[in-house]
């Protein structure tokens, strides 16, 4: 027992550490190891007392692996603690992305509802924005997504998130909805490139293009998803609904 529990307190050491180091660089993970970490210390713990209560004698009443456990907590709580700021510049996404979509809001008015091929993709990355928010969960209306997967003051409950975005765009169904969303845009994109030219400023951005990602060359879709808090995803796919909207404005003052 005694032994269980000294390998439950290093491994839920190990695993909130690394959890923490995790959700601090955004990388996948953070939230599972942090959540492992809690359970392997709670087990472990445990254990420590069932020994504890059977032999004291031969065991202390804190052993090496019960100081380091607190040692990691302590350390890793209060450096949590000083990157808590993060959380304002993850709700700072949600600002920027929220005023965007009042302004498409605005934009859309201006089309008088067109059913045009721009404003299908501009409905599709709507559902891909809603599933996003409710974590990849299923939902019937907009008004569902904020009443179910919402704070009060709409934030998503998932912002910090950053499995959901790249697991929806480029695991799910073998990235069937990354690979749907790129060939989309590269029809779109063509298409307003054939009607208004290939220098038009607001035309919507070329996918086809690879981007520049801690020092590696990443596809389009990769760099729009992967290791990103899923709140940082969101204003990127608004962007280019904004930038659909223009194209079909310039489109409409041209006929």
């Amino acid at each position: 027992m005694k032994k269980s529990a000294n390998i439950f307190l290093v491994l839920s050491s190990v695993f909130i550490f690394s959890g923490i180091l995790f959700l601090n660089m955004h990388w996948p993970g953070g939230s599972i190891l942090t959540l492992a970490g809690t359970v392997f210390s709670l087990v472990g713990m445990l254990f420590y007392f069932i020994a504890r209560f059977k032999n004291k004698s031969n065991v202390k009443v804190a052993t090496y692996s019960v100081y380091f456990y607190f040692f990691v907590m302590v350390v890793g709580t209060g450096y949590y603690s000083a990157i808590a700021t993060g959380k304002d510049l993850l709700n700072g996404f949600y600002d920027v992305n929220h005023k965007m979509e009042k302004s498409n809001e605005s934009l859309i008015t201006l089309l008088n509802k067109p059913t045009t091929e721009g404003m299908k993709l501009y409905k599709n990355i709507e559902k891909h924005k809603l599933t996003l928010i409710s974590g990849g969960g299923t939902y019937s209306s907009k008004e569902d997504v904020l009443n179910f997967y919402c704070d009060q003051n709409k934030i998503p409950l998932y912002k910090d998130n950053q499995d959901i975005a790249a697991r929806y765009f480029l695991i799910q169904n073998f990235g069937k909805n990354g690979t749907q969303l790129v060939e989309d845009l590269k029809k779109i994109r063509s298409m307003y490139a054939f009607s208004l030219g290939e220098d038009y400023p607001h035309l919507v951005e070329d996918v086809n293009k690879e981007k520049q990602e801690y020092g590696f060359t990443v596809p389009w879709i990769n760099a729009l998803c992967e290791y990103i808090p899923m709140i940082a995803v969101l204003p990127k796919l608004t962007i280019i609904q904004n930038q659909i909207l223009h194209c079909e404005l310039a489109l409409k003052s041209t006929n």
